[in-house]
């Protein structure tokens, strides 16, 4: 058996941060998502070594309302972003961008 962990997209930390405030039919959140940086075995250098690939930080925000009352009671109505300030993926090996699932 052999260890995954840090090898193509499988970081080896993952983290997600989630603060939500709620006021009356209102209510906004906002998530920090981490990974850890990965290797990248498709390339290795001289010595055998890896390609790491950096690790990554988005932001998303939302504010949702909740109707009440009338035909829209109970339905909520959600606005977002994800990845709010477009932060690119990182760069493989071959200067594309590399996605950690």
């Amino acid at each position: 058996s052999s260890n995954l962990i840090k090898t193509r997209s499988r970081p080896e930390w993952r983290t997600a941060t989630t603060i939500t405030w709620s006021l009356k039919r209102f209510q906004m959140g906002a998530q920090l998502n981490t990974t850890s940086e990965v290797n990248h075995t498709s390339f290795l250098d001289a010595n055998g070594n890896a390609y790491e690939v950096a690790g990554q930080a988005t932001f998303n925000l939302y504010a949702q309302y909740r109707f009440k009352g009338g035909v829209l009671n109970g339905t909520r109505v959600r606005v977002g972003a994800r990845n709010l300030f477009d932060t690119p993926p990182p760069l493989s090996s071959d200067g594309r961008p590399f996605h950690i699932v």
